[in-house]
């Protein structure tokens, strides 16, 4: 299973020359779900039956019971080859406001990517705590320093070729654009502040200061505090070892930075002693909006499991955090591996949609990826 992104149609060819009998591409997204298919990269999508035009560039789908949703605009520039398949050409980018104007990232973007020293760069809104302007992230060419010298012959170039409230509030430099861990480009709020531990070091210290913890203590559950950022560090590598994917939940100042941004909300079981005996948390995952949250992350310590830690974390998270928040929506992902999550789900009235296959790394379960 790949996702994010399409699947590059060398590799699909090359699996194929390797025995693989069908690859299936799904082209969709977070907000459409899956609107067209196809099972070779050298074939146009096929629209799904779900899906009709509506007009020339709107679509609506067909409910079960009977009657159209609202119309729905593709967020990418298509080639129709007859009324049902079509070849995706470019992204199309929305609008969004600054300022009261529309302006257009997409458009902000190819004027960077215009510019000598632009290699790659990626624009968006700002989050409400940064301001209401635009920001950029730019990878710089080969040969080309990044400093105030470099922003600010920037900024001159796109004051020569965009509207005042086109040009980005702020600059921001790497090697690489940020990426979240499901692979999607990622706020660069996180991604680019100074964290002065390396994953590497975070665990040295956790495996250096590691020490059993007690069984059969009482425990309570609170909102995380700053003192148990590195508790959680422990409890983690407890569990998965190293190999959790995530690296936040090893390094304390990324998960503190990360819930004092509002990306994360988290929940601590917490024992008299300050051993952390369980986690779990609210996180924005892969939602565009910012009210929308999934319910995951839950890690119980060995010497606790069969107790009401991990009920006790979802009861407080649904019935403390939510609310505190002012979270619209909450979902979560249920791995096979244990049934906490399928028993809060039942317990809170959740539905399932969808079974999804290789979500996971195997590692981070203790088995080979």
């Amino acid at each position: 299973t790949t996702s994010t992104g399409p699947c590059p149609a060398d590799i699909i060819r090359s699996l194929k020359r390797q025995g693989l009998g069908m690859m299936v591409e799904i082209y969709g997204s977070s907000e459409s779900g899956a609107m067209g298919y196809r099972f070779s990269p050298d074939d146009p999508l096929t629209l799904m039956a779900t899906w009709k035009r509506f007009g020339e560039d709107r679509f609506v789908r067909e409910l079960e019971h009977g009657g159209q949703s609202e119309p729905f605009e593709f967020q990418d520039a298509l080639e129709w080859v007859d009324e049902n398949r079509f070849v995706v050409k470019k992204r199309l980018d929305s609008a969004v406001q600054v300022a009261g104007i529309n302006v257009y990232p997409a458009r902000i973007r190819e004027a960077l990517l215009a510019h000598e020293a632009v290699a790659d760069c990626a624009v968006r809104l700002m989050r409400p705590e940064e301001g209401d302007r635009l920001k950029a992230f730019v990878v710089l060419a080969p040969g080309f320093e990044a400093g105030p010298k470099m922003r600010d012959d920037l900024r001159v170039y796109l004051a020569g070729m965009l509207h005042r409230v086109e040009q980005p509030g702020s600059i921001t430099f790497g090697p690489e654009l940020p990426t979240n861990e499901m692979g999607k480009l990622a706020d660069w709020t996180i991604d680019t502040k100074p964290v002065t531990m390396t994953l590497t070091q975070a665990l040295e210290k956790i495996q250096s200061e590691h020490k059993p913890v007690a069984a059969g203590q009482e425990f309570g559950v609170e909102a995380l505090r700053s003192k148990d950022a590195w508790g959680v560090a422990h409890l983690f590598y407890e569990v998965h070892g190293p190999s959790f994917p995530f690296e936040a939940y090893y390094i304390p100042e990324r998960l503190l930075e990360e819930n004092r941004l509002g990306l994360v909300h988290g929940a601590v079981a917490r024992t008299p002693a300050g051993d952390i005996v369980g986690y779990g948390s609210l996180f924005r995952s892969s939602a565009p909006h910012h009210g929308v949250y999934e319910i995951g992350s839950h890690v119980v310590h060995p010497a606790y499991r069969g107790t009401r830690v991990a009920l006790a974390l979802q009861e407080f998270i649904k019935d403390t955090l939510i609310p505190k928040h002012a979270v619209e929506v909450f979902f979560s992902e249920a791995p096979c591996h244990q049934v906490v999550t399928q028993k809060f789900a039942a317990m809170t009235g959740l539905k399932e949609t969808a079974m999804e296959i290789g979500l996971m790394p195997a590692s981070a379960y203790g088995g080979p990826d």
